[in-house]
């Protein structure tokens, strides 16, 4: 929803009861900062002239890697703080141009950077001696996280609509980054990176699914610590792919959150996995047991009155939430087991159903 150049009356009193700030040196920074927008896409037109000219980063004059750099900082804050507002217009509409003081601090942090960047992203194009490195230790985390116990829901939301962003430009970073190595020791650093890529998408998408199909209390700070885990990594990553020399200087990685690996936990989840799978289509009366302990959960689908070709949607349904294929074995008397197993969040998962021999043809 649109910032009101004047707020309403009724928006200012509503705003004034619920203790809710004025945003509008908020929105003026987002005005500001669009223009990291038109950095990115210099920056992104840049690396891809240095990979037609098979020129790799690892080699690049340090104008060029702090262009880049500069360039992904200033977008992440900027994506981070347009989505914080945004989310926090969309759940309350009737103080659009007023956010809570959580609100507005966490996207004045963000927000407030942006401009510093852009500067440098400009720098550096112009200067082509430019080297970010000698005013500034890099990487960078990312501005300290406001704290909030707990966190606005808001906030994850926001959070949840930066996620897909970020990792695919990521994934596209890191994928130039690729097309160039020609060493065995940058191979394996950009192996590293990717691991680290994957943690990060995984993080996201398990946080994604506990905020949508279970926001009740006790689950709260699990997808709050696994966005927060995911965005601190795309922003280290991104960094890394701009100037990969700085893994020679001074890697960090990030610390991984403390799983919920207790039976409840892994309920939760299981709960999760057949909300999420509703989401897909799937039959949500359809008869599935579950088993759990700390470390895995089972799903059976029974075979009993459902036919062989809905049991077959089902699982690929559920195969394509864990990002896998299904996959069928012998069993007994004729019979085959289909199954997909992989992993969903801390928990070893597996989901299978039994298909006749006349099942196997249809």
């Amino acid at each position: 929803m649109a910032y009101p150049s004047k707020p309403p009356l009724a928006a200012k009193l509503r705003a004034a009861l619920a203790g809710e700030r004025d945003a509008v040196t908020l929105e003026a920074l987002r005005s500001a900062g669009r223009a990291a927008y038109d950095e990115l896409m210099a920056a992104e037109q840049v690396r891809e002239e240095q990979v037609m000219d098979q020129i790799t980063p690892w080699a690049a004059s340090s104008a060029v890697s702090s262009q880049l750099l500069a360039a992904w900082n200033a977008f992440v804050l900027q994506t981070l703080g347009e989505a914080l507002l945004d989310a926090d217009y969309a759940a309350d509409k009737g103080t659009v141009g007023f956010v809570p003081g959580t609100t507005h601090d966490q996207a004045h942090a963000w927000l407030s950077e942006v401009p510093q960047w852009i500067a440098r992203a400009r720098q550096a194009r112009a200067d082509r001696t430019y080297d970010l490195t000698a005013e500034i230790d890099l990487p960078l985390r990312l501005p300290a996280w406001v704290a909030a116990a707990p966190l606005p829901a808001e906030h994850l939301t926001a959070m949840m609509s930066a996620a897909p962003t970020l990792s695919a430009r990521v994934d596209a970073a890191l994928y130039a980054l690729e097309r160039t190595t020609t060493t065995d020791h940058h191979t394996q650093a950009v192996n590293w990176l990717k691991k680290l890529a994957s943690q990060a998408a995984a993080s996201a998408d398990y946080a994604s699914a506990l905020h949508t199909a279970t926001p009740d209390a006790p689950l709260a700070t699990t997808p709050e610590t696994n966005f927060k885990r995911a965005l601190e990594t795309w922003f280290y990553l991104g960094q890394l792919a701009a100037m990969p020399r700085l893994l020679a200087d001074r890697p960090w990685t990030p610390t991984p959150p403390t799983p919920d690996t207790s039976i409840t936990g892994a309920l939760r989840t299981a709960t999760t996995m057949i909300e999420s799978a509703t989401k897909f289509g799937a039959d949500p009366t359809m008869d599935i047991s579950i088993k759990t302990d700390k470390e895995s959960i089972e799903l059976h689908i029974h075979s009993y009155k459902v036919p062989a070709p809905h049991r077959r949607t089902l699982l690929a349904i559920y195969a394509r939430i864990l990002n896998t294929h299904p996959t069928e074995s012998p069993f007994d008397r004729g019979r085959t087991q289909l199954e997909a197993t992989s992993t969903y969040g801390p928990y070893k998962v597996k989901i299978w159903t039994l298909l006749e021999g006349k099942d196997r043809t249809k």
